[in-house]
């Protein structure tokens, strides 16, 4: 009997404490502007490329972004890199970006080296940034990535297509330069 009383005691205290409120009768709680609502989606920094854009580049609905961090030695120079990736709806596309300001690099300023790797075929492209290439593998799928340099940043942008696509690499690329158009205009 002595342990149905405690319980008893403990559940009208429970019940009581939370029916106190500092807010009066006439008076509704206020939501701190501050704060957004618990529903609201969190706005991942993407040094500027978005859903909405890449979805109209490359005409398919992604998944995403799922916001990385990371540090990088590639090719010999060492940065912090900053990152998004996507994937589309139905599972054909991968998308992967990186970025990094010119205070994310060792020295404080954008080292540009040209992408090399063994089996890699690294091409020019002349339309974007201050020094551009588009590298892919010597497989026949279609994939590649865009690396981008300009005065303050190096953007990548990795793109792999399903085997059954009918895009091409050409395509794919040409795509890959307008999607990051956005961020190194």
């Amino acid at each position: 009997m002595r342990h149905l009383s405690l319980a008893g005691a403990a559940l009208l205290a429970v019940l009581l404490a939370g029916c106190t409120s500092t807010v009066g009768p006439e008076e509704s709680p206020q939501n701190d502007d501050s704060t957004p609502p618990a529903s609201a989606p969190a706005e991942l920094d993407c040094s500027g490329l978005t859903t909405e854009h890449l979805q109209d580049v490359f005409g398919v609905e992604l998944r995403g972004p799922d916001e990385e961090s990371d540090s990088s030695d590639d090719d010999g120079v060492e940065r912090t890199v900053h990152g998004c990736d996507w994937e589309s709806v139905d599972g054909k596309l991968d998308i992967d970006f990186d970025y990094s300001a010119a205070a994310d690099f060792a020295g404080g300023t954008v080292e540009c080296v040209e992408p090399s790797g063994a089996g890699d075929t690294v091409t020019a492209v002349d339309d974007i940034g201050e020094q551009a290439w588009w590298v892919t593998d010597d497989d026949n799928d279609v994939s590649g990535e865009l690396r981008v340099c300009t005065g303050d940043a190096l953007a990548e942008l990795d793109v792999d297509a399903d085997d059954n696509t009918t895009m091409t690499r050409d395509e794919l690329r040409d795509m890959a330069v307008e999607a990051l158009r956005a961020v190194v205009a």
